[in-house]
């Protein structure tokens, strides 16, 4: 009788240990950047940190006067087996869009939909202060834009 009993445990254990599980992505926050090496800019730059059970922080890099600037909305979210969905609405100085999240929990892929272009992103886990890092990041690609653009300026 004993074995039994400890064969249908050790089978239960099994089963269940077999199973992805995944913590809450509560107090996470992700750095995103394009896979594809010709994207690297600053449109293609998503900071994602998940601020509660219910919403998530999305922040972008908007460019005004040829200045970056680091716009951050709050929006709810939602858990699917192994993806986390949410969409985010922008106004910027008169313009609104829309734009949509699929994020891959085990890879950290990011689908990011926007003017019916989609974007294939992959995250790092950020380690420290989130909106530090998204200002550093900011400053770094302001420092790309403006080396682009003096070299624009050189030409006949």
């Amino acid at each position: 009788m004993n074995i039994k009993l400890f064969n249908i445990i050790l089978g239960i254990f099994l089963l269940l240990s077999s199973n992805k599980v995944f913590s809450n992505p509560t107090g996470k926050s992700l750095s995103c950047y394009s896979i594809v090496k010709t994207n690297l800019n600053y449109k293609n730059y998503k900071g994602i940190s998940f601020e509660s059970e219910k919403s998530v922080r999305v922040v972008t890099l908007k460019m005004k006067n040829n200045q970056l600037k680091v716009v951050s909305k709050l929006t709810p979210y939602k858990v699917e087996n192994n993806n986390i969905f949410f969409k985010i609405k922008f106004i910027w100085y008169g313009n609104i869009f829309f734009e949509e999240f699929s994020l891959n929990r085990e890879s950290l892929d990011l689908i990011n939909t926007s003017k019916n272009k989609v974007s294939k992103l992959k995250c790092d886990i950020v380690e420290g202060d989130f909106m530090q890092l998204m200002n550093k990041k900011k400053d770094r690609y302001q420092e790309i834009f403006e080396k682009k653009l003096r070299q624009g300026t050189n030409k006949i």
